[in-house]
């Protein structure tokens, strides 16, 4: 599959056949296409969203989790009302290298915008989540905070919505955990489920994921939360990434009919997103006469955890976080190898 989005709607499309199985019911037209039976599991949530909302009641989070794929089927005049990026393993590498500061996260919220949501896609094995699980998916979309007696001369107080979807590593299923910026509250899917496949039905809840990791809950959203302004500030520079389309065909292409459905969606995804790699700078640091140490890597490396120093969001102070074990290299470079420096044209080599 391309992307984690069209692994889910391909999920949609089984558990409407299985649905209408049990209700004793021929298959309708829905479950011929993965895209068909997305939209209408999505668009049955955001309605009974909807209806819970009027009422002033809490909309409860299987139906607010379904609701947020809404916009990927509402297309005003055809044109699409959701951002939609792809991390390669080359821009997770800098995740760790990320600062959050007051200006980075005004320009994320200028990105994100009223009336847009973002998706971000995270391919398998790009960021585990201790051994059993990894991230596959963040939404951001903007929140505006309700207030029963609003000062005509205030703006409403706007935070930015998270939705993180963690997934089995190799394996079909997934749990989801929804918060906004302000922290006010973390939503997590802890319910046992007794239905769908095997593997579903013994999946860890999202607690006990964390668990197995040694993940608290405040790290998963710090994690979440810089990757979201990582691919952003990306995204919105030209300079600093190399933009490219997934491949893409529409749900209602003549290949994707029965019976080839399988091939094209093992090639093409139902959504139009950007992939983002970043480009290739120099790095190390400058050395006397202006020229640059240049460094490689040769092989594909395992970088051993440890501790780095980094600011808090909005303030001046700074605080020592955990960085976990990771590969850094080429993606197709093999690894445990050490790293090689290219000499530069000032430099001798030492029998010289």
């Amino acid at each position: 599959m391309q992307t984690w989005l069209d692994e889910w709607c391909k999920g949609m499309r089984f558990r409407r056949i299985q649905q209408l199985t049990e209700l004793g019911r021929l298959r309708d037209e829905c479950c011929r296409s993965d895209g068909l039976a997305a939209r209408e599991a999505a668009l049955d949530a955001l309605d009974a969203s909807l209806s819970f909302q009027e009422r002033h009641e809490g909309v409860p989070l299987p139906i607010a989790f379904m609701s947020m794929f809404a916009p990927f089927f509402v297309s005003p005049e055809g044109e699409s009302i959701v951002r939609a990026y792809q991390v390669t393993s080359e821009l997770a590498e800098l995740l760790e290298e990320v600062e959050l500061t007051p200006a980075s996260v005004s320009r994320t919220r200028e990105m994100v915008g009223p009336g847009w949501a973002t998706y971000i896609d995270v391919p398998s094995g790009v960021i585990p989540i201790g051994r059993a699980a990894e991230l596959r998916a963040i939404f951001v979309q903007p929140t505006v905070a309700e207030r029963e007696t609003l000062d005509p001369s205030q703006q409403p107080e706007e935070n930015l919505s998270y939705c993180a979807v963690v997934a089995l590593r190799r394996e079909y299923g997934w749990r989801h955990g929804l918060w906004t910026d302000d922290r006010a509250q973390f939503l997590v899917d802890n319910v046992r489920r007794e239905w769908g496949s095997p593997v579903e039905a013994a999946m860890p809840t999202f607690d006990e994921f964390l668990e197995q990791a040694d993940w608290t809950k405040e790290r998963f959203q710090d994690e979440a939360e810089r990757l979201a302004y990582l691919v952003l500030e990306h995204a919105r520079d030209p300079a600093q990434a190399i933009a490219e389309d997934v491949p893409y065909m529409a749900a209602n292409h003549e290949r994707r009919i029965p019976g080839r459905a399988r091939e094209v969606a093992d090639r093409f995804s139902l959504f139009r997103i950007v992939r983002l790699r970043p480009r290739n700078e120099e790095l190390g640091n400058p050395e006397p006469g202006g020229d640059r140490r240049l460094w490689r890597f040769g092989k594909r490396i395992t970088v051993k955890p440890h501790w780095r120093r980094v600011r808090v969001r909005g303030t001046n102070e700074t605080r020592w976080v955990p960085v976990r074990e990771h590969q850094k290299g080429p993606a197709n470079g093999l690894p445990v190898h050490p790293m090689q420096r290219v000499q530069t044209t000032r430099e001798a080599p030492e029998d010289a």
